[in-house]
């Protein structure tokens, strides 16, 4: 085991992005926003001095991070919601960050930091 040199960005469903499932021409249904919560997209992320820092990393990438939200779960993109926002994407998307991240029982993660 090792602390990994860097930091999680946990990426959570919000109520709009379930409204959207629920509206897809093949409806998501019986899925809760509990349920989203639970099994959530994870960004490793360069450690920063402040959340804030880290946060406006994660920002500055919400537009690859929204596509993956929305492929993960429709691939048509034609159905995916049109001029996708920073604030959309806050508003569809809570963020956490986490700064204590250890690689643990890993293939490559040795003692030099190389590998994950």
């Amino acid at each position: 085991m090792r602390v990994v040199d860097g930091m999680v960005a946990v990426v959570k469903p919000r109520k709009p992005f379930l409204d959207w499932l629920e509206a897809l021409p093949d409806p998501v249904k019986g899925v809760t926003l509990a349920q989203l919560g639970e099994d959530c997209m994870t960004f490793i992320i360069p450690s920063y001095d402040s959340m804030n820092d880290a946060l406006d990393h994660v920002y500055g990438d919400y537009e690859i991070i929204f596509e993956l939200e929305l492929a993960g779960w429709w691939e048509e993109e034609s159905d995916w919601p049109k001029d996708r926002t920073l604030k959309m994407f806050k508003d569809w998307f809570a963020v956490e960050i986490h700064s204590m991240v250890y690689a643990l029982g890993l293939d490559g993660a040795d003692a030099e930091g190389e590998g994950v």
